[in-house]
């Protein structure tokens, strides 16, 4: 029997609330990495994808940032913060 895919949506929102909360004190490699395990738990949080993408933003990696922009709009091409 195939059981269907358990997504934890309190330990998404707790590791991006951990992200933004160290991006807001400018600690964004750490920022990073708690946006990547909101990510991990949640491969569809767009975002995430945006904290993400505005972390390395600020750390002038552009290109990286313009991924996660674009992989949170594809997968809400509604979302007005993308």
């Amino acid at each position: 029997m195939i059981q269907p895919i358990s997504i934890n949506h309190h330990e998404e929102k707790m590791w991006y609330d951990k992200g933004s909360a160290l991006a807001d004190i400018n600690q964004f490699q750490e920022a990073i990495q708690c946006f990547n395990e909101a990510i991990c738990v949640n491969p569809h949080y767009d975002l995430a994808l945006i904290g993400k993408g505005n972390a390395l933003t600020k750390l002038e990696h552009y290109q990286d940032a313009i991924n996660c922009y674009t992989e949170a709009i594809y997968i809400n091409p509604n979302s007005e913060t993308a």
